[in-house]
């Protein structure tokens, strides 16, 4: 039986209450199970910490909340705690599809893959999620309506 990918995700915060709770949702209600979810926070003084307080027994869920130098600086200490065979950081105003992890293990199966990067997605209302991609020989937007009916599969 094949190894199952873990992949680490590393979420900077500061002061997040508006936007966190969402990403974490993204991140915790992916399919796949083998992943961590690494918050950074920078000591916020607004509802984040108890954002993450409600959800760190729910999922795979790591945290930590003391002072840093900065959004990169709370990466790579995220990254430093990191123990997965993929890793890649989400801001905590960003949100994954449900789908994101499945995609992102296939794609890394592949022999030669070391390096993949996203394209941003605006998600204003969920009913109208397009999903834009740059590669060749493929449609250059996904319908959301489209990719619920199986069109793209």
């Amino acid at each position: 039986m094949k190894k199952e990918l873990k992949i680490s995700i590393v979420t900077p915060t500061y002061n997040s209450e508006a936007f966190l709770e969402k990403c974490i949702l993204s991140v915790g209600n992916q399919k796949w199970d083998n992943y961590e979810h690494i918050i950074i926070d920078g000591g916020s003084t607004d509802n984040t910490l108890n954002i993450i307080r409600k959800y760190e027994k729910k999922y795979h869920l790591k945290w930590i909340s003391e002072p840093d130098k900065g959004m990169y600086d709370a990466i790579n200490k995220g990254f430093a705690m990191a123990s997965g065979d993929i890793m890649a950081w989400l801001n905590s105003d960003d949100i994954y599809f449900p789908w994101t992890f499945d995609v992102v293990a296939r794609v890394f199966e592949k022999k030669g893959i070391d390096w993949l990067s996203g394209i941003p997605s605006n998600t204003k209302k969920m009913a109208d999620i397009q999903i834009t991609y740059l590669l060749p020989n493929l449609p250059t937007v996904y319908n959301t309506k489209m990719i619920r009916k199986g069109v793209y599969d």
